[in-house]
C-alpha cells in the first residue's frame, strides 16, 4: 500500500516540491469506483493478506472501472484491486483521517519492517472492528472531491 501511494504523488513541476496529499490520485480514483461497484475486498480480509495470501489473488481481470476525464475503461485483476486499494487506505491513514491516525499509521508500519506484523496489527490503528475502519474509509471517499 505504501508504494503505491508513493507512486500516485506527483512532483509539482514548477516549484520542485513532492506533494503527499494529492487526492487526483489514481488509486483514489479507481478505489471510489471500486466502492461505488461494490467491488472493494472486505477489509476484514484485505487487512490481514499475507504475502501468500496476495499471491493467490487472481491476475485476471475481475472487473472493469472508468478513469479520468476521459472515463477511459481498465480492467482490474483482484491484485489490482488490492493494490488501488491499499494505495487509497495509505493515502487516507496519513492525510484524510485527521486525529493521531497518521501517527499511529507511521508506527504500525515502522513496527511491521522492523519485528513483522501478526494478523489484526491495523487494530493498533484505534478501529475497534475491520468493518468500521472500512466504513469510515469509505466515508472519507464518499466525501473526496478531485482538485481540478
Amino acid at each position: 500500500g505504501f508504494a503505491r501511494f508513493v507512486a500516485d504523488q506527483r512532483i509539482d513541476m514548477g516549484s520542485g516540491s513532492w506533494r503527499i496529499d494529492d487526492v487526483a490520485a489514481r488509486s483514489l480514483e479507481a478505489t471510489r469506483e471500486l466502492a461505488a461497484q461494490r467491488k472493494l475486498i472486505a477489509f476484514p480480509t484485505f487487512l490481514d493478506l499475507t504475502r501468500t495470501g496476495y499471491d493467490g489473488l487472481g491476475d485476471r481481470a475481475r472487473t472493469t472501472i472508468e478513469l479520468g476525464e476521459t472515463r477511459l475503461p481498465v480492467s482490474l485483476s483482484e491484485q489490482a484491486i488490492f493494490d488501488e486499494q491499499a494505495g487509497a487506505l495509505v493515502f487516507y491513514l496519513l492525510n484524510g483521517a485527521g486525529g493521531d491516525l497518521a501517527t499511529r499509521y507511521t508506527r504500525m508500519f515502522r513496527t511491521h519492517f522492523r519485528d513483522g506484523t501478526d494478523e489484526g496489527a491495523w487494530s493498533e490503528l484505534g478501529f475497534e472492528t475491520a468493518e468500521e475502519l472500512q466504513a469510515s474509509f469509505e466515508a472519507y471517499l464518499d466525501a473526496l472531491v478531485p482538485r481540478e
